[in-house]
């Protein structure tokens, strides 16, 4: 419930999350409401810990769990089984000659008939062929030599061509079995849209020149939006954050918890990970890109955290592009030195920053220092603002925090409620001495 499994898992009656590039749903993980009778405890205990371990190749991240956080969630999973009198009336009596000849000798034929060692390892068949046809031109394939079986006649395709027979098998892979002739391709049930996608690929592998409808010759900023797109959808990190319009599906279930738990609606919500719109103008690339390496806690009182995914150098650097050309942005080293800072500016935006003018410390956390009252209303730690929050940003931000996001719980002093008796009455000097502190703090500043 808290730490972020079901934005991937499907868990109950939950319904599976929903991304901006399948259009459809999609869950990333298993469904668990049966994992309990699959795996034993210290494997699911070591998993936990480290999916990668098993799995070098996973998209499973790391949740960064304590001993005690896995252990809890074992005990939780193991329970997630199928029940006893449903267990009682099943005939396992199949299982007492697993270790029949006969039976080895079955199953092995049956994986390598259906290739399964395609997809998976299995040991002793590393050196299998492919038990399917080359595509490398398969675009070259007349519709003459296609069999489409009595798909046709039963009208369960569109028509007689190329095209048609690729898509009817790519929403329904056995769509052309018959009983002399047996499908083996698994049935991975595409939308019409993804099946035309797919088959648009299959056509490029012929080298033949694609009609201009079909193709869009993208300028490097477009690639690199594409190319950041790719890697949130394989990720899933729209089922978290909202991105360009999209995502943020796991809301909805913080906020049911929350609210279970006696918060208000508005005190839920502060619960749910961040939006990303907009995170390109707003945070420095190299902070980004280090962030993205090796997540830190920026909002303490959250439950739910930012998994450890281990991206790649190049990975990092594709998300960091992405950002800044979502927003716009150039890619530019930003600091602000503090002994270039006069001295008078310094001392106005300390008194902004104080109790008898806007109070920001009430809200945010400063270092180790945590606000007081509900967590609901706390806001980021302002010491790592320096190395993590563009400068232009911050000034934008203090101006006006509704127009940069809606409905945030930030006040809004500007233009309306800002003090006359620091630096002249100047609200855009005093947004730039409140820039200039921000961008000084450290954990251990004089605050």
């Amino acid at each position: 419930e808290n730490i972020g499994c079901r934005p991937c898992h499907v868990v109950g009656d939950d319904q599976p999350t929903r991304n901006f590039r399948l259009k459809e749903g999609n869950n990333y993980g298993p469904e668990l409401n049966r994992v309990g009778d699959k795996v034993n405890p210290q494997w699911l205990f070591d998993w936990l810990k480290d999916p990668k371990r098993f799995r070098p190749k996973s998209h499973m991240p790391n949740m960064r769990l304590t001993d005690q956080e896995a252990m809890d969630m074992v005990a939780y999973l193991m329970t997630l089984n199928t029940s006893s009198a449903i267990r009682e009336s099943v005939d396992f009596s199949w299982l007492e000659d697993l270790d029949s000849e006969e039976k080895i000798t079955q199953g092995a034929n049956a994986i390598r008939s259906y290739g399964c060692f395609g997809c998976h390892d299995i040991k002793g068949m590393e050196n299998e062929k492919k038990v399917s046809v080359e595509l490398s031109d398969f675009a070259d394939k007349e519709a003459e030599e296609l069999f489409f079986g009595d798909a046709i006649a039963e009208g369960k395709v569109g028509g007689e061509t190329w095209d048609d027979w690729v898509i009817g098998k790519l929403k329904n892979s056995w769509i052309y079995a018959t009983e002399m002739v047996e499908q083996k391709m698994p049935n991975f049930g595409f939308s019409e849209e993804n099946a035309s996608i797919l088959m648009m690929l299959l056509k490029s592998f012929n080298k033949i020149s694609i009609s201009e409808e079909y193709t869009e010759k993208l300028k490097p900023d477009e690639i690199a939006i594409e190319e950041g797109k790719i890697l949130l959808q394989r990720n899933n990190c729209l089922s978290c954050h909202i991105v360009e319009g999209h995502g943020g599906d796991v809301e909805s279930q913080i906020v049911k918890t929350f609210m279970g738990e006696g918060k208000t609606e508005e005190e839920a919500r502060a619960f749910a990970p961040p939006s990303l719109e907009g995170e390109g103008a707003k945070v420095q690339p190299d902070w980004l890109y280090r962030f993205l390496k090796n997540p830190v806690t920026l909002r303490p009182w959250l439950r739910v955290r930012m998994p450890t995914y281990y991206f790649s150098d190049e990975e990092a650097i594709i998300m960091e592009r992405y950002f800044s050309k979502v927003a716009k942005q150039e890619f530019k080293y930003e600091y602000v030195e503090d002994r270039k800072i006069p001295k008078d500016m310094l001392q106005a935006a300390k008194l902004l920053y104080s109790k008898d003018y806007f109070d920001c410390f009430s809200c945010h956390q400063i270092g180790d220092k945590k606000p007081e009252g509900d967590p609901s209303g706390w806001a980021p730690d302002l010491t790592v603002a320096w190395q993590r929050l563009k400068p232009e940003w911050i000034e934008n931000w203090i101006r006006d925090p509704q127009a940069i996001q809606p409905g945030t719980k930030m006040p809004s002093y500007y233009p309306d409620s800002y003090p006359d008796d620091i630096l002249g009455g100047d609200p855009e000097k005093q947004i730039r001495a409140m820039k200039d502190y921000l961008m000084s703090l450290r954990k251990e500043e004089r605050y």
